[in-house]
């Protein structure tokens, strides 16, 4: 696990910031933040002059930044969905999905309940987009999340979300 996101959140970038800062598309910071993506060495030297930190911290320090909360099994699970998700081609090739994606995995990090964020992101799925333009996965995670935030709404949860 890297740090990037963290540092990138600390100094008040925007992925799009810090890869213009460094040269990259966005898309290449939102794939290292994940670690879908393993950077070059150079690009790592880049990324850690631009985010003020050397690469011990920014890549292969040991242990979580102490910032970090721990996630319940059921949001960490959540998390995995939505990064699984917003790593997808047409996520990516959409900046409106990503930005909602990535706010939904930030909402979820920071230990938002996973009803909160589900009924959050269902709704602007909804109010910005047509069901056609949606690839047919994303219309099927859709579904699934309204039923979880229904059902939770009314103080039982499922777990649907759980490993």
């Amino acid at each position: 696990m890297n740090h990037v996101k963290y540092y990138r959140k600390q100094k008040g970038l925007s992925q799009r910031a810090l890869a213009d800062e460094i040269g990259v598309a966005r898309q290449t910071i939102n794939l290292i933040e994940k670690d879908k993506y393993n950077p070059s060495l150079n690009l790592c030297i880049k990324l850690a002059n631009a985010l003020g930190t050397d690469l011990n911290s920014l890549f292969w320090s040991g242990g979580k930044i102490m910032s970090e909360k721990k996630l319940s099994e059921e949001n960490l699970a959540f998390k995995n969905k939505l990064e699984k998700l917003a790593s997808k081609k047409e996520v990516l090739d959409n900046a409106k999905l990503t930005k909602l994606f990535d706010q939904a995995i930030d909402r979820i990090t920071d230990n938002e309940s996973v009803q909160s964020v589900a009924s959050n992101l269902y709704h602007e799925l909804q109010a910005n987009f047509a069901e056609s333009d949606l690839p047919s996965y994303l219309i099927g995670f859709q579904l699934e999340i309204a039923r979880y935030a229904q059902v939770a709404s009314s103080g039982m949860t499922m777990g649907i979300f759980k490993k």
